[in-house]
């Protein structure tokens, strides 16, 4: 009888515990380094190449400058130039429904290159919410910098912004930190006015977690 307890607690434990690890998952962003997160339910999806959406928006974005130097380097089309720019991201979340995206970015520190202070991220974070002022189309920024907690990460800072971009709402959330000799940028922009979304992303970077090899 006692046997049989221990083997339904056993099972029951297992059972339990198997829905949450599941739903987690790894992701490769550099040098051995893995993500691991929880995939987020439909209609958001998680894949190392830029939604279509996003593709075109920034397309339609591109300075006369950036066009210069692509047709330089041989890309003609706005859109091939935009994958170009994008590609420097290992990872993007996204939802095509609504326009919504989280963008992953990790990069390796140089050969020589010491770590960064706390005092340096947090000044990057904050330098961020300055520089959405500067950018066209914005207006009405309000921004605020804090510490923000990443599983793995040595220092993080968090910053979240509401702005108007050409007249329309926007909320954006980015998440710079430092982790196994990797800057990292998590970085979400979306509709203001959805806070399905942004429900999506807070529960997404809760369940954020770095390794190293």
């Amino acid at each position: 009888m006692m046997k049989k307890l221990l083997f339904f607690g056993l099972m029951w434990a297992i059972l339990a515990v198997a829905p949450l690890t599941s739903l987690a998952a790894s992701y490769p962003v550099g040098d051995g380094v893995k993500l691991f997160l929880e995939e987020p339910s439909s209609p958001w999806k998680v894949s190392p190449r830029p939604p279509a959406f996003l593709v075109r928006e920034r397309a339609e974005h591109l300075h006369p400058p950036q066009l210069e130097a692509a047709r330089k380097a041989g890309i003609n089309d706005p859109e091939d130039v935009a994958r170009k720019l994008l590609s420097i991201n290992e990872l993007f979340a996204f939802n095509a429904e609504t326009g919504s995206h989280i963008e992953i970015d990790f990069s390796a520190l140089k050969d020589g290159e010491d770590p960064p202070t706390e005092k340096v991220v947090k000044t990057s974070a904050s330098y961020a919410g300055e520089g959405l002022s500067s950018e066209d189309g914005i207006t009405g920024a309000q921004t605020e910098v804090r510490r923000f907690p990443i599983a793995g990460a040595e220092i993080s800072y968090r910053l979240d912004a509401e702005y108007k971009l050409h007249g329309k709402p926007v909320r954006f959330i980015g998440v710079i930190g430092f982790a196994a000799r990797h800057w990292f940028f998590i970085y979400y922009t979306g509709p203001g006015n959805i806070a399905g979304d942004v429900a999506v992303v807070e529960k997404l970077l809760a369940s954020c977690r770095i390794e190293a090899p």
